[in-house]
């Protein structure tokens, strides 16, 4: 299958090193902050294998750093503005109505300057 749309897959198979995977796919997904029209947004992971690449990939999200998009040392800057993190709110808790589960963040940050999620 060729993926030439929007919906940038990351495969990872049953024989992959998880540690690499894991790491290629934060960089892959947060790559600009996650806004790159080449960034991954579709993980696919051999069942397998699932919980222990899950397991790793949010360990080291949660070690991104989030903060001054200006800074050399942030990885991840607040969203553009108050509507933004409103429309993404929304999309969150309509997706936790839908089934899907919370593994880290995915609520405002308190105490910065800016619009955090």
């Amino acid at each position: 299958m060729l993926e030439l749309g929007g919906s940038d897959p990351f495969i990872v198979c049953e024989d992959a090193d998880i540690d690499k995977a894991s790491d290629g796919a934060v960089k892959g997904r947060f790559i600009n902050c996650g806004q790159s029209c080449i960034a991954s947004k579709r993980f696919i992971v051999v069942k397998k294998i699932a919980n222990e690449f899950i397991e790793k990939f949010v360990q080291k999200v949660e070690g991104l750093d989030v903060g001054d998009p200006l800074a050399d040392d942030t990885d991840l800057g607040p969203l553009v503005n108050a509507g933004g993190l409103k429309k993404i709110d929304s999309q969150v808790k309509e997706s936790i109505k839908e089934g899907a589960e919370i593994l880290t963040g995915g609520e405002q940050m308190e105490g910065r300057k800016g619009v955090f999620l």
